[in-house]
């Protein structure tokens, strides 16, 4: 998401409790952005079936994410 939309936005979008990677996804504001990081972690699934890895979970692949740091600085855009 930070590669798609910049860091800055990413930590904007974090959220102040814990939410599963699923959810979150789902919560970006952007349509490219949000699409973009679904795009990714579907081909992650597809290359590594290719290269004959074990399939993971999602939970695996992305753990939920976490609270925002309470003393944490988040970066706004203008």
């Amino acid at each position: 998401a930070a590669y798609n939309a910049g860091p800055a936005r990413v930590k904007i979008w974090l959220p102040n409790d814990k939410l599963s990677a699923e959810r979150w996804v789902d919560t970006i504001p952007f349509n490219e952005t949000r699409q973009y990081v679904k795009n990714v972690l579907a081909f992650t699934t597809v290359y590594g079936h290719r290269l004959g890895t074990p399939s993971r979970r999602m939970t695996e692949r992305m753990p939920a994410i976490g609270l925002r740091d309470a003393g944490a600085e988040v970066n706004t855009l203008p």
